[in-house]
């Protein structure tokens, strides 16, 4: 991977200021899979994948200070994406006129589809701030388009022309594009005294649904079937900001309520062979407290505490199976969203000398929980009412930083870390499987991604 990018601050005005932010992205990957056969599909012995992305983007916005009271925020953003689909999968077969099966002549399943995604924006917003109140209302005009082109026989001309294997992609008509637009409205306040603060907001945004089949976008989902999918928030709390009392060097805490309602979501589904078993449909609501604590009794020691508890759920929910029928549910719950949440940790800086070299080291600890989770069925194409269990994990750190050390090198960083220091084994993920692995016709059954190990990680950054 690959990313370039650049920003400008500019005073053009005492009131005015330019913001500018270009960046460029350009990834790859590959992966290779030895033995993949499936019982029907004996072109699948050996897979070879290998996509790649191009991405840019870019933010242009001015700001406007100090005008009777008001702030104003006025800009744009665009970002652009093409994403290359590749795969080929083979087994080896002498073919006639000489010819050899491999990956640029599959006989299994083989891809090469293009996808572009352009969003665009222009925003306005104004922060009014009169004393100790303030309020920003904003608007955001939001443009999507999506483009899909079915390039597979092109690409692999010779298998589609003697008819081996499945080329994939090209549902509801080959290449495919769509466009979308909207405004999303948005308002904050906020009132302070003291050491507290009283705050809210509500705001609307958009996006484009994923449309994904195990073969890539719109593959499994034609573009007549998108549409945009809405989520409305709004959320009031209140936080603090203590310095300089008793036993306190700094105290920042606060407690937030949130409600989150996503309309108009889209699921198409799918096992693990790329069989389509039909589309998911509904309204989902986010409801909870979110609580924080960073506590500072000296400005050498850090304590911190995270706490969020949430209930998600589908108001209504609507399968309906490949072959036409429609099943509705109520109240089904969001797979994969913790009821409980939990961070806490320390850390003590103290200062050293190496060499005569004055160093800046800081140890870290801190422990992660997990609550339990509903996971999904694919089986059904529902969410389920079974959980996945909760876990704990316990980390550490070290970091160790220099001064400006020459006129060459102006800083130094050295980061060691050691996650799951305890080798807890848990599964981060589960799903109740619709078949398909392990040549299984049928589902029912558990499948899961344990987590990670005990992992080290180290790092170096400086600056020149």
């Amino acid at each position: 991977m690959v990313l370039l990018y650049q920003k400008a601050n500019l005073v053009l005005d005492k009131n005015l200021l330019l913001h500018d932010i270009l960046w460029f992205r350009e990834g790859y990957r590959r992966h290779d899979h030895y033995n993949n056969f499936v019982s029907g599909n004996p072109g699948s012995l050996i897979e070879h994948d290998f996509p790649n992305t191009q991405t840019y983007g870019e933010k242009l916005w001015f700001d406007l200070n100090n005008i009777y009271y008001n702030n104003f925020s006025l800009g744009e953003y665009l970002i652009h994406s093409r994403y290359v689909s590749r795969a080929s999968l083979w087994s080896p077969e002498q073919l006639p006129d000489g010819l050899t099966t491999n990956e640029f002549l599959p006989n299994g399943f083989y891809k090469y589809n293009i996808f572009n995604q352009t969003d665009l924006a222009a925003f306005l917003q104004d922060k009014i701030q009169y004393e100790n109140f303030s309020i920003t209302p904003g608007i955001r005009y939001v443009f999507f388009n999506t483009d899909y082109s079915y390039d597979t026989c092109q690409y692999f001309p010779v298998s589609c022309q003697l008819g081996l294997g499945f080329p994939a992609g090209g549902q509801g008509g080959g290449s495919q594009t769509k466009s979308f637009s909207k405004l999303e409205p948005s308002i904050s306040a906020s009132y302070g005294f003291k050491f507290l603060k009283i705050f809210g907001n509500y705001a609307e945004t958009y996006k484009t649904p994923d449309v994904g089949g195990g073969a890539g976008p719109y593959q499994g989902t034609p573009a007549s079937e998108v549409h945009l999918e809405k989520n409305s928030e709004y959320q009031l709390g209140i936080k603090s900001y203590i310095s300089k009392e008793k036993y306190i060097d700094k105290l920042f805490a606060g407690i937030m309520y949130f409600h989150m309602l996503f309309t108009k979501l889209y699921f198409p589904i799918y096992n693990a062979n790329d069989v389509y078993l039909g589309d998911g449909a509904g309204n989902s609501t986010y409801e909870g407290v979110d609580t924080f604590v960073n506590y500072y009794p000296t400005n050498r020691i850090k304590m911190f505490l995270n706490y969020t508890y949430e209930k998600a759920k589908y108001p209504i929910y609507i399968f309906i199976n490949s072959s036409g029928s429609t099943s509705t549910y109520s109240n089904l719950p969001v797979s994969y969203v913790p009821t409980n949440l939990l961070n806490a940790g320390v850390s003590y800086t103290f200062l050293a000398r190496f060499n005569n070299i004055p160093l800046r080291i800081t140890p870290n600890v801190w422990m992660q929980y997990v609550g339990s989770q509903y996971i999904w069925s694919n089986q059904s194409g529902t969410p389920s009412n079974q959980k996945m269990p909760s876990y704990t994990t316990f980390n550490g750190s070290i970091d160790i930083k220099t001064p400006e050390l020459s006129s060459y090198l102006k800083g130094l960083d050295i980061n060691l870390t050691v996650l799951n220091i305890f080798n807890k084994k848990y599964n981060q993920f589960e799903y109740i499987s619709s078949g398909g692995y392990y040549n299984t016709s049928s589902g029912g059954y558990i499948l899961a991604y344990p987590g990670a190990p005990i992992t080290f990680e180290a790092s170096v950054r400086y600056k020149f």
